[in-house]
């Protein structure tokens, strides 16, 4: 592989660094395993899409281990030549990680008609200021 573009690394990454983000990927989440619900081929592309699944045992990021189980939809799209991948396009889901993780949170459906019942009358104190 020559070149590899990721969701979220704002510059393309070349074999080696590609290499390493991927040990590290891999280090910090043990037991993984990746299944595609869609492969589709087209000239020199292959399309696949699907779920990573894995164990959070590793630090990542910063983030210490936290022994939960992870689960992303991910999205490759690859350029394939001479039976090799020369080009690679990955998308996964970052926001979804974080929120497994415990690092980011959103209200659940639960929360969101308190949400709605208290809106009106934070924009009115903000509109009377």
């Amino acid at each position: 592989m020559k070149v590899a573009h990721l969701t979220g690394i704002p510059e393309p990454l070349n074999r080696e660094s590609f290499k390493q983000f991927g040990m590290t990927f891999y280090l910090a989440f043990a037991n993984s395993q990746h299944s595609f619900d869609e492969v589709i081929v087209a000239d020199d592309k292959v399309v696949t899409c699907g779920t990573f699944t894995a164990t959070h045992l590793g630090e990542f990021q910063g983030i210490p281990p936290t022994g939960k189980p992870i689960q992303l939809s991910i999205m490759h799209l690859d350029r394939v030549e001479n039976g090799k991948i020369t080009e690679h396009c990955g998308q996964g889901d970052a926001l979804g990680l974080m929120q497994q993780l415990g690092i980011v949170f959103l209200p659940g459906p639960a929360l969101i008609p308190h949400i709605l019942k208290s809106l009106p009358s934070k924009l009115f104190r903000k509109s009377t200021k």
